[in-house]
């Protein structure tokens, strides 16, 4: 089978990479509907939000209708290799995810298998902290079989038990959890080469024209061998990473760390890949010239004698800065120096401060559209739903008793006020917060009710 090309997009960030990749891709799509019998492309993006911005620009450019440009992300890739696969086996969810390792902990608690956390393991914390781990060992391809065999005290026997326990029940169960779906993705492809497909199978065998991969500036241990194995099934495969263009005598190795280690590790998993250098970056300001260039540097920082472009808002909470961020945003429009289509304001996440901007942007006046979905989980009705679960769970215990006592989203008839004979207006919250107060319970609804 012959080789594929494989060439890597470097430069720093606005140097054109996307926009490089973007003209390889449209390109090929052009050519693709003169002949749709060829091998399609796929363009794989790091989020949801990049791959709707590449469609949108793919769609822009077009001359015409652009059916199925096929832009996904690398995880859904991965779900259509295994849901293509001859094994059915499901995915879990981060809950399901924690109620397994739930049981998990409190099976082996009881048969006495850990040494070291028996004290800590019945918390919910505990079990949130053994999740992350588990998960940051499938990311870099350690397997249960290899952690047990490094070891060193009962700290990390009884976390190898959990981690065995809980990635063989996973595959007793044909369940997968989401780092564990670049595993299976890769067993599937792995299964059977592309030239071991029979002809009435090459339809249902994953084949690519041209694969494109935008916006990574890393890949996980099991991302990089799916690459190996997509690139036996493809013509061309076109890869961006961020790189420095910084002179070698000062290279910014803290700021660049992640993609330079991942381009070695291309370079050797295919000794024909080609390198492309993007243009230089273009600035508008002198100001944000130069923190692109000096960003992170350790030594032989220049001095800047314009610093045109920039400027530094000074606030003492994270409300604060957002109101100065709206302030500011409000004095350009008013000033006619920027129309809103140019202002974009970038936070290291959105979701933790999703609500709090809609809130401030509003008071000013400003409307906004926020890069980001809220979670099921973490609106308010589906908070308080979580609470009156954990309300019976834990028994009553106080200081979530008195948050659903006050908590507005509840809205029952035993709590709305009402006349009574001769005292009018009765507000039952306060009456019932008062009492809770008073009794001075940590916990019980039985011994509550029963004072009360």
């Amino acid at each position: 089978m012959p080789t594929s090309s494989v060439n890597v997009i470097l430069g720093p960030a606005k140097a054109g990479k996307t926009e490089l990749a973007l003209v390889r891709y449209r390109q090929f799509l052009a050519a693709w509907l003169d002949d749709p019998t060829q091998p399609a492309g796929v363009w794989i993006g790091p989020t949801l939000s990049a791959i709707n911005d590449v469609r949108d620009r793919l769609a822009m450019a077009a001359d015409g209708a652009l059916l199925m440009p096929h832009t996904t992300t690398f995880a859904r890739l991965a779900e259509e290799i295994i849901s293509r696969g001859q094994r059915r086996i499901r995915a879990i969810g981060q809950l399901e995810k924690l109620r397994i390792l739930t049981q998990l902990i409190r099976q082996l608690v009881a048969e006495n298998q850990l040494r070291h956390f028996p004290a800590v393991a019945s918390s919910t914390g505990f079990t949130r902290q053994v999740s992350e781990a588990v998960a940051d060992l499938k990311r870099r391809d350690v397997w249960a079989e290899e952690f047990r065999e490094r070891v060193r005290d009962d700290r990390d026997r009884d976390f190898a038990d959990i981690n065995a326990a809980y990635q063989q029940h996973l595959h007793t169960h044909g369940l997968y959890d989401a780092e564990g779906r670049f595993w299976a993705a890769r067993e599937e492809l792995d299964k059977k080469s592309p030239s071991q497909a029979s002809p009435s199978r090459q339809g249902e065998e994953f084949r690519f024209g041209l694969i494109v991969l935008d916006g990574f500036a890393d890949f996980t241990t099991a991302q990089h061998d799916l690459l190996r194995l997509l690139a036996k099934r493809c013509d061309e495969m076109l890869i961006t990473l961020p790189a420095d263009h910084a002179s070698a005598e000062q290279p910014r190795d803290l700021l660049f760390d992640k993609p330079t280690r991942t381009l070695a590790i291309l370079e050797k998993s295919f000794p024909q890949l080609q390198r492309e250098t993007a243009s230089e970056t273009h600035y508008p300001s002198a100001g944000l010239q130069f923190v692109e260039r000096e960003l992170f540097r350790v030594k032989g920082v220049r001095t800047i004698f314009s610093a045109t472009g920039l400027a530094v808002l000074a606030a003492n909470s994270v409300q604060g800065e957002i109101r100065v961020i709206a302030r500011r945003i409000k004095e350009l429009l008013l000033a006619g120096t920027a129309s809103p289509d140019e202002i974009a304001v970038v936070f290291p996440s959105v979701h933790d401060i999703a609500t709090r901007v809609s809130e401030v942007f509003d008071d000013f006046g400003l409307s906004v559209a926020l890069d980001c979905q809220q979670p099921l989980g973490t609106t308010p009705l589906a908070r308080t739903a979580s609470k009156q679960l954990q309300l019976h769970v834990e028994d009553w215990p106080f200081h979530l008793l008195l948050d659903l006592i006050g908590n507005q989203e509840i809205v029952s008839p035993a709590l709305a006020p009402r006349a009574s004979e001769g005292l009018g207006r009765v507000r039952i919250r306060p009456a019932l917060e008062r009492s809770v107060r008073r009794a001075q319970l940590p916990a019980g609804r039985t011994l509550l009710v029963e004072q009360l």
